[in-house]
């Protein structure tokens, strides 16, 4: 984070001098630095969140994405774009690290959501939550609080998931 310097200002003054806990709603890398500046301790990454980054910036991304293909040939539309939001994850992740180490892991996580799609079939849900908590030390996973939620919730914080 040597890179990230202190933008005097409100925001900052209350994170330091308040209970307040600043995250931002976006993993697009320049956001989140920015974020950081301004006392920000978490971020969040989804599927829409993902898309937006991506096609924001596609100078960087759309290399990454062919270069997914290409090392994958088999997979379709959708396992390439999750793997877009693992990679995106694993780098916002990697800016709030520092955080989360000066914090002993309260602060400093971002927060990434399962796949939607998978709402009606809890170990889906459950297996892409360890997978996705195997990207980096400070991710927690977002799993919705439905039925078949609660049973993915329970399963995963069984595997270790947080």
């Amino acid at each position: 984070m040597t890179d990230i310097e202190y933008t005097p200002g409100p925001l900052l003054t209350a994170a330091r001098t308040t209970p307040t806990a600043l995250w931002n709603d976006s993993s697009d890398l320049a956001e989140l630095k920015q974020s950081i500046s301004f006392g920000g301790v978490g971020a969040t990454c989804n599927p829409v969140i993902a898309y937006t980054v991506i096609k924001s910036n596609l100078d960087v991304w759309a290399p990454r994405i062919e270069a997914i293909a290409a090392e994958h040939p088999t997979w379709g539309e959708s396992a390439i774009g999750w793997q877009a939001v693992k990679d995106l994850s694993v780098e916002a992740a990697a800016l709030l690290k520092p955080i989360f180490d000066e914090h002993n892991g309260r602060n400093g996580r971002l927060s990434v959501q399962t796949d939607p799609r998978f709402h009606r079939d809890a170990k889906a849900l459950a297996d892409q939550a360890v997978e996705f908590h195997g990207l980096a030390d400070n991710i927690v996973v977002k799993i919705p609080a439905t039925k078949v939620g609660i049973e993915a919730i329970e399963d995963a914080t069984y595997r270790g998931v947080s």
